[in-house]
């Protein structure tokens, strides 16, 4: 058993951080939807399977959890304990710059597998995605992940500055970036690729529709393919994190409607895309 993510879970649970288990190398909740979609239950039934609103701090819960799925990666409901600033660039003044001038808010902050996440008080903000060009907001409704949860790149999620350093308010240069900008995140992305990716100039748009009507017993190559090209993708600079996140959900989604179960979707989606960040084609040569 991996005792050190239940333990660090257990940890995150008693300074009162909710806490709730995601997949191994990934950011979707791991436990199975308890209704079926649409369903407005955030956990009333008393079920678990309700994703983010599973998030607790009763170590009995937590310690079951890990127990049956030891590797999982721990994700953190935010909007309660603790907002969270995602900056999606090695350096935060990079991915910053499109933004007024403001001091860094401080406290806990965590090093992810392609940038930063900064810890700061609950703001009572919702998620913003791309409110500017590199950055999230992760609030009310929304959920992070804490280390030392595995990114799919292979590196962990580390604390840069320890949880231990007090929470500060967002400075209000951020907090103005936040709710002056229109885009507002709507959740996750529809079925249909089209109309999603139109932010910037990568589209993968045509690899989800290859899989969308990929014949009978072509399915698990076409979609091992689509995958391993949108993690070369990424591996060459041409797509940003969260569009590879974006696609990769897109993929998942598209398979399933197509045919696969979720397992058979998910291990190929795997499969493929992490020979592709490591930038190798589907045939181990390098892209």
């Amino acid at each position: 058993m991996n005792t050190t993510m239940l333990a660090a879970a257990l940890e995150y649970a008693e300074r009162g951080w909710p806490v709730f288990p995601l997949r191994p190398k990934g950011k979707k909740p791991i436990i199975a939807s308890a209704h079926r979609p649409n369903d407005k239950c955030k956990g009333e039934c008393g079920t678990d399977g309700h994703g983010l609103y599973d998030a607790t701090t009763d170590p009995t819960r937590i310690t079951k959890w890990w127990e049956r799925w030891p590797n999982a990666n721990i994700g953190n409901r935010t909007g309660i304990v603790a907002d969270v600033f995602d900056i999606d660039r090695d350096d935060p003044a990079d991915g910053t710059a499109d933004m007024e001038p403001f001091d860094m808010p401080g406290g806990p902050v965590v090093r992810t597998g392609a940038g930063w996440h900064f810890y700061v008080l609950p703001t009572g903000t919702g998620n913003r995605t791309r409110f500017t060009e590199h950055c999230d907001w992760r609030g009310a409704g929304g959920y992070s992940i804490l280390p030392p949860s595995l990114h799919h790149t292979g590196r962990n999620y580390e604390w840069f500055t320890p949880i231990g350093v007090p929470l500060n308010p967002a400075p209000s240069e951020l907090l103005a970036a936040l709710t002056t900008t229109p885009q507002a995140d709507t959740g996750r992305p529809p079925l249909s690729p089209a109309g999603r990716f139109k932010r910037g100039t990568w589209n993968p748009a045509g690899l989800i529709g290859k899989v969308a009507i990929a014949p009978v017993g072509t399915r698990n190559n076409t979609l091992c393919w689509a995958a391993n090209a949108i993690g070369r993708d990424h591996y060459n600079g041409k797509a940003t994190r969260n569009e590879t996140i974006e696609a990769l959900d897109q993929l998942e989604r598209v398979a399933v409607a197509a045919g696969l179960t979720p397992t058979e979707a998910y291990k190929t989606i795997q499969s493929g895309f992490g020979k592709g960040v490591a930038g190798l084609a589907n045939n181990g040569a390098a892209a």
